[in-house]
């Protein structure tokens, strides 16, 4: 409206925590993340191995169920190790490294390209709620893949084994979340540091 007409006024409503206004950023990211097909079978395609070791693991502590089909002498080498968590690891890591490729590149660079950024600096936002609002996308996308579903498996494997399975390998579960959340802030981090270089 008009300067001259005077009849603007000063916004008087309710403002957003200081604490929480980086999460502008993540909410609008995943709405336009989320139109994307492949995106969305791409990730539930990373669910498909945690859910073939949840079922290698009740086949492992429940052999009366393959010894009533006749493979006594299989069910000898069917047993849950230490390796099975290595192999997630490895396998879920892949996927976080893919997903990673396809989906950081457009966090920062259409803000660069398309001259965004003075928009976002010429508010109450500084550079950190800027780079914590994207890399937030990244850890929530990338968590949900990784030592989420990882402690799911060792909580399962845990419910079935007993106390003292859990006892002697509860280091699995903090390695698993250890591992994996700086594997995700390596991940978050080299995205759009390349995305803010490259511009692509």
């Amino acid at each position: 409206m008009a300067v001259y007409k005077r009849t603007y006024v000063a916004y008087e409503g309710s403002l957003t925590p200081r604490w929480s206004r980086f999460l502008i950023l993540p909410r609008y990211s995943f709405a336009r993340l989320w139109q994307s097909k492949f995106l969305v079978m791409f990730f539930m395609a990373c669910f498909f191995y945690p859910l073939g070791c949840i079922g290698y693991i009740y086949v492992a502590n429940n052999l009366s169920v393959l010894s009533s089909f006749g493979a006594g002498p299989v069910s000898q080498f069917i047993k849950v190790e230490p390796s099975l968590f290595l192999y997630f690891c490895w396998v879920q890591a892949a996927f976080t490294y893919l997903l990673t490729a396809f989906v950081g590149p457009s966090l920062v660079s259409p803000d660069l390209v398309n001259g965004g950024m003075p928009l976002y600096l010429s508010r109450p936002f500084s550079r950190t709620e800027y780079i914590a609002g994207k890399m937030s996308v990244l850890f929530f996308l990338l968590s949900l893949v990784t030592w989420i579903p990882g402690l799911i498996v060792f909580a399962v494997q845990a419910s079935l084994a007993g106390w003292d399975w859990t006892k002697a390998n509860l280091w699995i579960a903090g390695s698993l979340f250890v591992g994996f959340v700086v594997w995700i802030l390596m991940l978050s981090l080299l995205a759009l540091a390349l995305s803010a270089w490259i511009k692509w």
